[in-house]
Order: C-alpha cells, then sequence, then structure tokens
C-alpha cells in the first residue's frame, strides 16, 4: 500500500498469529503489531520489504517468536521490538536496513530470554543487532549460527546478564564485530569468525565485563591484535583495558588455528532472503491403549508428527494404512499453536498438514475390530515433506504398531506361532521320552 501509514496494521491478543504475510513497499512501517502482553507468533513466508519506515515494529509481548521471517530493505529498523519475556528469532534474515539496524530489541526487561539462531544479519547501516537494556540484567540471551555480515557493528550487546555465543560469523562490518557495552554478566563466545571488521573483532566498553573468547578464528593463526597482551597478532583487533582503548577483559586465548568452514560456507553461499538450513526432521511415533485386542472391541491410537525445525514443514502430507480388520475407523488431529491439520476424519487419514518449527500434530484414531477377524493389527503411518524441503533423517518418518487379537481370552496365532509351539511341544515329549528311559534303565 504504497503512501499508506502501515501496510499491515494489528491489534493485541493473548494468543496472536501472522504467517504469509506480504508488506511491500509501504510509505511507512510495513506490519505493526501494537501488542499488550500477549504471546504474538510471526510464521514462515512473513515478508516486509521496501517500506519506508520500519519493516516490523511491535509493541510489548509476553512472548515473541518469528520463524522464517524476512524484513529486507527497509529504510529504517529490519525489526525493532519493545520489551517482552521471551523472544526467539529462528531462521529469519534481517537485511538491508538503509539508515538504522537490523534487529533492534529496546529496553530490555530483566527478565529478557533472548535467542536468535539460524539468522542472516546483513548490509545494515548501523548494527546488525542491537540490545538496549534497562538498568537490570537481562537474563539471557543466547546467539548461534548468525550471519552478521556487512553492517556497522554485527552484534552489540547493550544488555546484562548471560550472553553465550557460538556458530557467529562476524566479519567485514564496517566497524566491530561485537561490542559489548554495558554491565555485562557472564559472556562466552567460541568456534565464531571474527575477521575482516574494520575497528575490531570484539571491543568491550565496561569495567565490569569478562568476554571468555577462546577458540575462535580472527582472521589469522596468530590470533587477534592487542597492543599489550598479542602484539604479534596478525587477526582482527581487540579493544579493552589492556590496551588503553576499552574497558573490561576479553580472555582469546586459544585461538583457533583455522576458520570454522562450515558456518562460512553457509552464510557465503545462500542467498539474501532464504533460510540458512534448509531442512525439517520430521518423525512420527505411535502409541496404542492396549497391548491386545478381541474382535467387536475398540482400540485406541495415538500419533505424534513432531518437528524440530529449523524449517517449518507446510505443504506435509501425512497417510495411514489401516489394518484390514478395523472398521468404523475415526480421527481427530489437535496442532500446537501455530501448526494446522484437518480438525477430524473418517478412514484412512490423508492430510496435508503445515508443522511450525517445533510443533507437534496428535492425531486420535478410534476404530473396532470386525467381529470374528484374528489376525494381528499393524497400522503404518507416514509423513512426508513437500519438494523444497529436505528432511535430513528419513528412517523416522514412518512408523508402525502390531497388536494381537484375542479370542476367547487366549491369543491367536498364525503360522510362525502354530510352528514354533509344535516345536516347543515336540522338545518336551522327547524330554520325557529320556527320562522314561532313564529310570528304566538304571
Amino acid at each position: 500500500s504504497p503512501g499508506a501509514d502501515q501496510g499491515i496494521e494489528l491489534g493485541g491478543g493473548e494468543e496472536s498469529t501472522c504467517r504469509r504475510c506480504t508488506a511491500r513497499n509501504n510509505g511507512g512501517t510495513g506490519i505493526q503489531f501494537e501488542g499488550n502482553g500477549g504471546n504474538l507468533h510471526f510464521g514462515d513466508g512473513l515478508l516486509a520489504s521496501g517500506n519506508l519506515k520500519t519493516g516490523i515494529e511491535i509493541g510489548s509481548q509476553g512472548m515473541l517468536r518469528c520463524v522464517n521471517c524476512y524484513s529486507l530493505d527497509n529504510d529504517e529498523d529490519g525489526l525493532k521490538a519493545d520489551t517482552s519475556s521471551t523472544m526467539e528469532f529462528i531462521g529469519c534474515d534481517i537485511s538491508g536496513s538503509a539508515t538504522e539496524d537490523g534487529i533492534d530489541i529496546d529496553a530490555a526487561p530483566d527478565d529478557l530470554n533472548l535467542t536468535i539462531e539460524d539468522c542472516r544479519i546483513q548490509g545494515n547501516f548501523e548494527q546488525g543487532i542491537i540490545v538496549r537494556g534497562s538498568d537490570e540484567p537481562v537474563a539471557s540471551f543466547t546467539a548461534g549460527q548468525i550471519c552478521a555480515i556487512g553492517n556497522g557493528i554485527g552484534i552489540e550487546h547493550g544488555g546484562t546478564g548471560t550472553f553465550s555465543g557460538s556458530q557467529i560469523h562476524a566479519v567485514d562490518n564496517a566497524r566491530h564485530g561485537l561490542r559489548f557495552r554495558s554491565r555485562v554478566g557472564t559472556t562466552t563466545l567460541s568456534e565464531s569468525n571474527l575477521f575482516g571488521n574494520a575497528v575490531s573483532g570484539i571491543v568491550v566498553a565496561n569495567l565490569n565485563a569478562t568476554v571468555a573468547a577462546g577458540g575462535n578464528w580472527w582472521g589469522d593463526p596468530s590470533g587477534p591484535f592487542d597492543t599489550i597482551d598479542n602484539n604479534g597478532g596478525l587477526g582482527d583487533a581487540i579493544i579493552d583495558s589492556s590496551n588503553g582503548a576499552g574497558a573490561g577483559t576479553v580472555l582469546f586465548t586459544p585461538p583457533a588455528a583455522a576458520p570454522f568452514a562450515e558456518i562460512a560456507e553457509l552464510c557465503d553461499s545462500n542467498r539474501q532472503g532464504a533460510p540458512i538450513s534448509g531442512t525439517a526432521d520430521l518423525s512420527v511415533t505411535i502409541s496404542v491403549d492396549r497391548s491386545d485386542a478381541t474382535p467387536g472391541g475398540t482400540v485406541i491410537y495415538t500419533i505424534e508428527i513432531f518437528n524440530p525445525g529449523p524449517l517449518a514443514a507446510y505443504e506435509t502430507f501425512v497417510f495411514d494404512s489401516l489394518p484390514s480388520g478395523l472398521e468404523s475407523v475415526d480421527w481427530t488431529c489437535g496442532p500446537t499453536f501455530g501448526s494446522e491439520c484437518s480438525p477430524e476424519g473418517t478412514d484412512s487419514i490423508n492430510d496435508t498438514v503445515d508443522i511450525l518449527a517445533n510443533g507437534t500434530l496428535t492425531y486420535t484414531v478410534i476404530g473396532r475390530i470386525a467381529a470374528g477377524f484374528t489376525d494381528p493389527l499393524e497400522l503404518t503411518v507416514t509423513v512426508e515433506t513437500a519438494p523444497g524441503v529436505t528432511d535430513p533423517v528419513s528412517s523416522n518418518n514412518v512408523a508402525s504398531d502390531v497388536t494381537s487379537v484375542l479370542t476367547n481370552g487366549i491369543p491367536m496365532l498364525d503360522h510362525r506361532g502354530i510352528l514354533a509351539l509344535l516345536l516347543l511341544l515336540a522338545l518336551a515329549a522327547h524330554r520325557r521320552l529320556a527320562y522314561v528311559r532313564a529310570r528304566r534303565n538304571p
């Protein structure tokens, strides 16, 4: 909506979802959510691009979760969020802000738990990620597998409390890779690439901050350049109290001997606007309310389809193969928040579903065993991803359950069971004969 103040404007609610939404080229903010302390989920495919103000702006929330969201090439912040107790950014691309930051977390509360994983934060004018802390500690900031490339600063942590980072690719930034500028508590950084940054790989601007940054690649095996502690280092510089230009302490030994190629390749090979990871490891489990059943009785199956991510699995196909002796079959499906499936059906499951990262679908199948049916009941359930989504472990995409059927309280045997029983009887008879012969011929 060119010229409009907002492309999409939403009020608050206890549970709100916005996914597969597009807000492009608006005169103001692309997507604005006022918030009222409820929970907000931004789902796969949400896109805010080319807006004259912020791409996505979010008011105060109880919980904010952004999965595979894109905010690209907006004039101001890519995504700006006020206080929330929990924030998660998974598989997002927040890039190309013309004048401000990629992700701007403002006035962080004392109980904030912030997670940013599998995200690309690239080519923003100011900071790639900035956390502006309140006077109280931010409880935790967990950062993993982040491409923080070509921003003014890759990641700036102005909050306090715990920072834990790994597999961060903070390279080619116009100033710093990471900057810690407030009263930081426990701070660790590992298995990360920090090089090509114009001013420093890490700068610490508070005397109370200690950054444990051993085991990272600084651009050279000699480690980071530090005028006092590592004057011969040829990698990106460290700025802390040891060289008089900063404050606090950066513990950088031992440096990594080579760059972490896996995260570098992911960052270099993936195009802007696509998730870093392209997998959804779906799995199926089946449980049943009894180990055996009787003809004319009922059996209840519980089927769970789980997606640990990192991608959401849209247009996924779930189907089953019912036992031949099961009649009058009805089923229901209950998804976790944000995922979708058909609420109910009859006979076999043939369902096209959406499963968000960390989402679960729970099917309940109820059927009656046909009168006179004596064969074991075997139920098989299969889940298949849509084209374009890779499932790295296909062996758990199919599950089966076999339930015995009883007649007059006695399990019915198939031909293999009958053969095994005959062998046992023959063995018992042989032992009895041997015993009698031994008694007669002592």
